[in-house]
């Protein structure tokens, strides 16, 4: 649903909820919070959550959609998100293809053959939506040289994503020794430099998973520069706690989401 509104009134409603500010301003309340919603700004929801929202200007437009789904509760997990936390947001950043896939959902409402669409759209939209608020939320802010390494890091291996994970390469890219440089990424994401790139990796594979069902396997692993389908079936399963081909089932035939 896409919708202008001066002020909402308070509800819960039982569904997970995407929620993506495309215009104007306004704040969103629950019992013990209030945040500012900004254009840009994209906001999850957990099913039963009691929130409201007041306007800030003249006006504000949201696009949103209310589902249920097999596996929602599973990917917020495995993206870090704590099963106390009600809601999840992204602040200053456009997220335009975001909306465009939340708006793309409105041309399979009204179709009941369609199921299979919406729930691959709504894994897309998932699978992105967590990925930018990993980025964004994992970790604080440390000095300039460190977020300048980080930032660097991460750019070249994202850039490099096909390529198989050699932190060592990476290093030398950066003028960097691989010591120094597997600190920054503990102290700052938690995890080791490889660690990171494998999980980016996994991430990429889900979207493509989810995404490309015309797509073997096998040609998504290779292509993400794992050495063979042993290895990779491993690795997902290591970081995902399933096999690839049952997370593809998932996909196209068990997220089956009430709109």
């Amino acid at each position: 649903m896409t919708s202008f509104f001066s002020s909402y009134q308070q509800n819960c409603l039982p569904f997970h909820q995407f929620v993506y500010c495309y215009q104007g301003s306004c704040t969103f309340h629950t019992d013990d919070t209030q945040i500012d919603i900004l254009a840009g700004t994209a906001l999850f929801m957990k099913p039963e959550l009691v929130h409201h929202y007041k306007l800030q200007g003249e006006a504000c437009g949201l696009t949103w959609v209310a589902f249920n789904g097999y596996l929602i509760q599973q990917l917020s997990a495995d993206y870090g998100m704590a099963t106390q936390e009600p809601y999840a947001v992204i602040h200053g950043q456009t997220l335009p293809a975001l909306q465009r896939e939340m708006t793309a959902l409105f041309d399979y409402a009204d179709d009941p053959f369609a199921l299979q669409q919406l729930s691959t759209v709504l894994y897309r939209i998932t699978i992105e939506f967590f990925i930018a608020w990993k980025r964004r939320a994992i970790a604080p802010r440390y000095d300039n040289t460190q977020d300048a390494i980080a930032a660097a890091a991460t750019r070249w291996i994202r850039t490099n994503i096909s390529e198989p994970a050699n932190v060592s390469l990476l290093a030398e890219e950066l003028r960097l020794s691989r010591q120094h440089l597997c600190r920054i990424f503990q102290q700052r994401f938690g995890i080791s430099t490889k660690a990171y790139w494998t999980r980016l990796k996994i991430a990429q594979s889900q979207q493509q998973l989810a995404q490309y069902p015309h797509k073997t396997i096998k040609e998504i692993a290779l292509e993400l520069g794992f050495v063979n389908m042993s290895h990779f079936n491993k690795v997902f399963r290591q970081v995902t706690g399933s096999s690839p081909g049952t997370f593809r089932s998932s996909c196209m035939t068990r997220l089956l989401p009430e709109t």
